[in-house]
Formats: structure tokens, sequence, C-alpha cells
């Protein structure tokens, strides 16, 4: 039998808060079949899946054993008012999928600006929720891997979540463990992205040495003028084969 359990089974937002990153809600996936389930990729999908991102995801590719777990972190980011929702697919071995329902309403600063006396609703405006740069996967973890073996590459996808175009600094890695992992294919470094657009880079172990290290990847980004950072979690253990 395949079966998937998520903890929480649904999550509501509620209202978004001002910085979404400051309202993460973690998501467990569980296999609690008979058989090892494959997780496919991750998608959002349903009526407003622009206003939820996924920002960790540590499911999508792997084989799940029985009673393992892997972890989604997911935001709510409106992009409209209103209540919005929105799931999670979770698609998995044989072609089956599993569905997280997320959910949130967006009033924050809506300015109404006539209509209550004559009906007209027309000239209503809204600003929404501060846009921000957003870095998915927020977290990647190199699990495992033998002394001098060859890691593969993870992507990180740098999307321009603002209304003007930013710049973005160099792709660095920091921390006392950061000579341990590297950036590779660099499309990001000293570029600009347009709003809604985006740009990545990929991130690797080096196994040169044995033992437990972790560091971040800093991208400095400028919009209106205020630099942002927003640091990829690293992680990973090399030990000898």
């Amino acid at each position: 039998m395949l079966e998937l359990v998520t903890d929480p089974s649904s999550v509501d937002f509620g209202e978004p808060a001002p910085d979404p990153l400051d309202a993460l809600e973690v998501l467990l996936v569980t296999n609690s079949g008979e058989d090892t389930l494959v997780v496919g990729d991750v998608l959002l999908a349903g009526e407003d899946p622009q206003s939820f991102r996924v920002w960790t995801d540590l499911c999508s590719g792997n084989a799940l054993a029985v009673g393992q777990t892997c972890r989604l972190e997911v935001l709510f980011d409106p992009t409209e008012p209103g209540e919005l929702d929105a799931f999670i697919q979770l698609p998995v071995t044989a072609g089956l999928a599993w569905e997280v329902p997320l959910s949130g309403t967006n009033t924050l600063g809506l300015i109404f600006a006539d209509g209550f006396e004559s009906g007209d609703t027309s000239a209503w405006s809204g600003t929404f929720t501060v846009r921000k740069v957003f870095l998915v996967p927020g977290v990647v973890d190199f699990g495992e891997v033998d002394l001098g073996a060859d890691t593969p590459t993870s992507t990180v996808w740098v999307t321009n979540g603002t209304a003007t175009e930013v710049a973005v600094g160099a792709v660095t890695v920091v921390g006392e463990w950061g000579h341990e992992f590297a950036v590779v294919d660099d499309r990001c470094s000293s570029g600009w992205l347009a709003p809604e657009a985006s740009c990545s880079f990929g991130v690797t172990m080096l196994t040169v040495d044995d033992g437990v290290f972790s560091a971040s990847v800093e991208v400095p980004v400028w919009a209106a003028s205020e630099r942002q950072s927003r640091p990829v979690m690293l992680s990973g253990t090399v030990r000898w084969p």
C-alpha cells in the first residue's frame, strides 16, 4: 500500500506578515505506507498558486523508506487581495499524488478610495505586502557523501519579487567551513534582474576533507537603494568510503 501523511494536513496562513519569511510554515511529509516511495517534483497548483512559495524543498527526487520523513517550508506572499487558495501537489511512485491545501487572506494595506455612497467600486485601489527578492531553495543539504567523490550540483534560483529592477552583487560562500563548498555555473553575480525575472547559480560540496560541514551562500541585492542579503544554508557530511 502506498500512502503519505503530511503534518500539518493543511496550512492556513491567515493574514500575511510584513516580511513573508517571518511566517514560514514547516510541512513534514512521511511515508506511512508499506513500500518505499519516490517523490517527484513538488508543485504549487490551484486557484492562486502565485501567492504561495515553496521556500525549502527537501522532498523532490527523494526516495522515502517506510517511516522516513522529508521537509518542506512554505510561505504566503500574496500578489492580490482577498481570500487566496492553492495546494501543494506531491507526486509519488505509480502516478499517485497527494495534495496539501494552502490558504490565506490578504487585506494588508487596502485603501478604499470611494464607492461607499455610490456603490461604484471601480476606483478602489490597494497596496499589498512588500515584495522581496527570493532564493529557492533556502536550504541545501548534501547528506552523506564519500571522501573524494563527485557531489551533484544543486541549483538555486534567485527571483526578483519587487516592482523595480534590482542589482545582484557577488554570490559568495561564507562561514567557517565555507571552503568546503563552491558556487558553480553562476549566472547571477554582477547582473540585473527585471521585476519577476530570475537567475540561477549552482552549489556543490567539495569532498577533500572528512567531517560534518555547514556554511551559507550570501547573495547581496540592491532594491530601491536598499541592500538585502538572503542566505542559502548549506550542510553535508563527508565520510571515508
